[in-house]
């Protein structure tokens, strides 16, 4: 139906996992690097969005 798994409160930690599924491997990777831009030590809300890096 051309949804999307949020709206305006978020993806929250039980919807993370879709997110791939909407925007694609390319388009993590994308979120990935703008956050390491405006949060290059991982401080804020570390985990919640995406995946602790090991």
């Amino acid at each position: 139906m051309g949804g999307t798994v949020s709206a305006e409160h978020g993806v929250g930690k039980l919807k993370r996992e879709m997110l791939e599924e909407m925007y694609g491997a390319s388009g993590i990777e994308e979120m990935r690097q703008l956050r390491k831009c405006f949060d290059p030590l991982c401080l804020l809300n570390r985990g919640n969005l995406f995946k602790e890096p090991k």
